[in-house]
C-alpha cells in the first residue's frame, strides 16, 4: 500500500478482525487530514486495488447489540446508585465487533471517595443477576467484565499507560450512564489521545467542573479491606491505586506490541 497512514489503520483493525467505517478511518488516521482528502485517498487506493477494504460484518454488529441489550437492566440498576457517575461499554462491544463468545467490558466512574463501595455494589449486583464472570475464566460469553473503575478526581490515564492501544480504547468508549457530564470530563482529561490521532473529535465539557477532593469514609475503608483480602491471594496483573482500579485479564497492549 502506498499510503503508510492507511496501512497503519488497517493493520491495527485487522488484528481485531474488524472493518472500520469511513468515520473510524478518519478518526484513527495518524496525521491531520480533512474528510474530503481522506475520501480521495481511499478512492485512489481502492481504485488501485491496494486497499484491503471490506464491509463491516452485520452479524457482529447484531451480536454486539444483543449483548448490550443483555446488560441494559443491570446498567439501569447501576444508574440508580448514587455513587456511580458513569457506566460505559468498551472493547469489541463498543465498536460493534462482537463475537458470540465475547464478554461485555464495562468501565465505571465513581463519586469521589466511593471507588471500592461502587465496585462492591457492581460486583454483588452482577452476581445476583447471573452476570458475574468466574475468577480466572478468560472467555465468559455474555458475562460482564468490570475491568475499570476510576474515581472522578482522577480521570486521566497514567502516563505509563498512554499508548496506541489505550488511545483507541479511550476514543471507542460508549457511555450508557453519564451523570454530570462525566463522560465529557473523562475525554477532556484524556485529550492526549490527539497526539496519536489528530483528527479525533474530543467532546467538550459542557459544565465547568468543580475542584473535587477525596474523603474516605469508614464504610469505604471497610469494603476496600474486605475486597483486597479476597483479591490478594489471586493477584496477577491488576493495577490498584487509591483512585483507579484496572482489572484486565488479557494483556492486549503486549500482544499488539508484538504484532504491529
Amino acid at each position: 500500500m502506498e499510503n503508510r497512514g492507511l496501512e497503519d489503520v488497517f493493520r491495527y483493525f485487522a488484528f481485531f478482525q474488524y472493518a472500520p467505517s469511513i468515520e473510524q478511518i478518519h478518526t484513527f488516521y495518524p496525521k491531520k487530514i480533512s474528510r474530503a482528502q481522506l475520501e480521495r485517498l481511499l478512492t485512489k487506493e481502492i481504485g488501485n486495488k491496494k486497499l484491503p477494504y471490506f464491509l463491516k460484518s452485520q452479524r457482529r454488529v447484531k451480536e454486539a447489540a444483543k449483548k448490550v441489550n443483555l446488560v441494559k437492566n443491570y446498567v439501569r440498576l447501576l444508574s440508580y446508585i448514587f455513587c456511580i457517575q458513569m457506566v460505559a461499554v468498551s472493547g469489541s462491544i463498543a465498536v460493534g465487533n462482537a463475537k458470540p463468545n465475547d464478554d461485555i467490558d464495562l468501565f465505571l466512574v465513581t463519586k469521589s471517595g466511593y471507588l471500592w463501595t461502587s465496585r462492591f455494589i457492581a460486583v454483588l449486583l452482577a452476581y445476583v443477576m447471573g452476570l458475574k464472570r468466574k475468577r480466572g475464566v478468560i472467555h465468559a460469553p455474555n458475562k460482564v467484565c468490570l475491568n475499570l473503575f476510576f474515581d472522578e478526581t482522577d480521570l486521566a490515564l497514567p502516563k505509563y499507560k498512554r499508548n496506541l492501544y489505550t488511545a483507541h480504547e479511550v476514543l471507542q468508549v460508549v457511555p450508557m450512564v453519564n451523570k454530570n457530564h462525566t463522560y465529557e470530563q473523562f475525554m477532556a482529561k484524556n485529550n492526549w489521545v490527539s497526539s496519536f490521532f489528530p483528527n479525533a473529535a474530543i467532546p467538550t465539557v459542557k459544565k465547568k467542573s468543580k475542584k473535587l477532593t477525596t474523603h474516605i469514609g469508614v464504610i469505604e475503608m471497610m469494603l476496600k479491606k474486605i475486597q483486597l483480602w479476597i483479591m490478594n491471594p489471586h493477584r496477577t496483573t491488576e493495577i490498584i491505586t487509591d483512585t483507579q482500579l484496572w482489572f484486565l485479564p488479557r494483556d492486549m497492549e503486549k500482544k499488539l506490541r508484538g504484532r504491529l
